[in-house]
């Protein structure tokens, strides 16, 4: 695989699984997908000449930072007005 591709696969990833509404289940998906990925595509990648290896080495980062992302938007939680109490006056 060259890094051009996996550059492809994690950037559509990371479009359809964490963009602009975010559900759970979405962003679950979105992990197994990045993990399916790591697993399965990113051992095939090859580089044959120094400028390769840069750009597949930045794409490993991208990955990386891409359930970095994933996990950090599962564990937010949000809060609107509607959601939050007035403070008790005594």
């Amino acid at each position: 695989m060259d890094w051009k591709e996996l550059h492809a696969g994690i950037a559509r990833a990371m479009q359809y699984f964490c963009s602009e509404y975010k559900t759970g289940s979405l962003l679950r998906m979105g992990l197994e997908t990045l993990k399916e990925i790591e697993e399965k595509w990113a051992p095939t990648l090859h580089a044959p000449d120094p400028h390769k290896l840069m750009r597949s080495l930045e794409d490993l980062s991208m990955l990386t930072h891409a359930q970095i992302i994933l996990h950090a938007s599962l564990a937010r939680r949000a809060c609107s007005r509607a959601s939050v109490r007035p403070p008790r006056v005594s």
